[in-house]
Formats: C-alpha cells, structure tokens, sequence
C-alpha cells in the first residue's frame, strides 16, 4: 500500500512540474506583439498538437491535430510558437512545447498553397495586423490588408507590395496602427507589383545556407561586411544582435552589390534616411548594385 501511495504522489507531482514547467499560452493582449523569425527545419510532434490559425491561445481558430510522432516543417518562430507546415501543405502555429525541433524537413506530399501577401521568391510569414475593426474606403496610398487575410500591404502608384515578414514590417514601422482595413473586393483590385525589402541602414541580414552577413542599402542592394572590423565600426560590439536570418527563397527580393571593407564603405546614417517603404521601391531597370 505504502509503494503504491508513494507511486501516486511521485505521478502526480511529476505532472505538476510538467505543468509548471510548460511555457505559459499568450493571452490576447499578448499575441502579434513579439517579432517573426523564419525557420526551415524538421520537427516531431511530442504530444498531440493543436495547429491554430495565428499565434495565440485566446480568439485563435483550431485548423487541425496533429498526432504524437507527426513530422513537420517549422517554417517560422515567434515567441512560444513554431509557424509548421505538414507534409499536406497546411500551415499554421503550434506551441513550442508540443515539438522536438530536428532533422530534415519532411517532403511534401502535395504542392504547398500560395502564400497570401507574396509576391514571387518572398519568404513566409507575412507581416500580421491585428485582427479587424472597420472596413474603411481604398485610400490613394498607405497601409492596407483586407478582412479576410492579416497579410499587410504598402499601396503605392496603384500597386501593393507586401511585406513578407514581421521582422521587415517592424525595420519601417513601430506597430500597426496606421494600416487601413479595406473590403476583400476592393484589394483585389490592387495589383500585386512585388515585396517590401527591409528598412536600409536598419538591421543587418543573412542567408541560411550563407554565413556571410550583410547590410542592407536602398532599394533592397545587400552589401556583405567583409569582416568583423568592420561590422563593429558600423553597428557597434553588439553588431551580432542586429542580424536577421532571412530564407533563400526571399534572396530574389534583393540584389547584391559591392563587398564593406571598411566603414567608408557604407554610409549608415545616410541609408536609414529613408523612412518610408515607399521612397525605397526599386525603379524599373535599377541594376546599379555599386550602391
């Protein structure tokens, strides 16, 4: 009697310190407050999760379960949760909790859907506004997404771009608030042109696959810092935390231009005077890349 009272207490304080131990869900006033980061690697779900349609606890739409031992793909992070795709091509955020991040990404069994708010190479997520409040009229120029995406637009000469991450919105943009909610009828008659590029001067980026890091110049022109010296001449000793991963895929959004030797090479203060996407979209035919 004693060894099986013992069992039972060792079980159920086992599950308390699980519990405890469990990253606490967003609340709402929490979700969309945190950056985006692109992921591309394997994980295994551990205990049966729920895909949600955004990243949040509260207000967040159930899309699937997955079972125990389910391969996925993590294709982005935010905190406390992991943007996966199946191998059915669905896509949506799981708890961090519920996954055992490794190995290779599994191969899709169907073609993946297109990813609403891109254009071309860009890579996923898109930049998420919060959820709607009002629809309003399609201003001439601004911010814009429709009622049924959260994908986030620059409306510029008639044409939208998108913002293709959150980490780009938030390198021109310190929140929401200014984006304009229009029906899903009136952003159709938008053309999509292309993706917004990050802010210039603003964060430092890197491939993936590429360990070289690169500044970000006008009109999307990535210049590689070729060394340390001169990253820290630029961004200062804490240069490394300024560094974005971006994926392959989003490659094509940029062109790439002359190496950084040294700190002459590459007028930061000069860059991050562009403060609007806008002043920043590349003309037609641009391919000066000495920038």
């Amino acid at each position: 009697m004693r060894t099986s009272f013992l069992a039972r207490a060792a079980a159920a304080a086992w599950v308390v310190g699980l519990l405890l131990s469990a990253p606490p869900p967003a609340l709402a006033g929490d979700c969309f407050s945190d950056p985006v980061y692109e992921r591309n690697e394997g994980a295994t779900v551990t205990t049966g999760a729920r895909v949600r349609d955004v990243a949040c606890m509260e207000g967040s739409v159930v899309k699937t379960t997955l079972a125990v031992g389910t391969r996925v793909t993590i294709i982005a992070e935010t905190d406390g949760w992991y943007k996966v795709r199946t191998t059915a091509g669905l896509e949506g955020w799981v708890g961090q909790w519920l996954l055992s991040v490794g190995g290779e990404p599994p191969a899709l069994t169907v073609p993946p859907t297109s990813l609403e708010g891109s254009a071309g190479p860009a890579a996923s997520p898109t930049a998420t506004a919060p959820p709607v409040t009002n629809v309003q009229p399609l201003p001439t120029a601004g911010l814009i997404r429709g009622v049924s995406t959260r994908a986030v637009y620059l409306l510029h000469n008639g044409k939208r771009y998108a913002f293709p991450t959150e980490r780009v919105y938030l390198s021109w943009y310190a929140n929401f608030n200014a984006v304009v909610v229009v029906s899903d009828a009136d952003l159709a008659t938008v053309p999509l042109a292309g993706n917004v590029t990050y802010r210039p001067g603003i964060r430092l980026v890197k491939l993936q696959t590429d360990n070289r890091v690169f500044a970000v110049g006008r009109y999307g022109v990535l210049r590689h810092i070729a060394s340390e010296v001169a990253a820290r001449e630029l961004y200062g000793d804490v240069w490394a935390t300024f560094v974005d991963d971006i994926l392959d895929i989003s490659f094509g959004n940029y062109l790439e231009g002359a190496d950084i030797s040294s700190s002459s090479d590459f007028d930061r203060t000069t860059e991050s005077e562009i403060n609007e996407p806008a002043e920043n979209i590349r003309p037609e035919g641009f391919d000066d890349t000495s920038m």
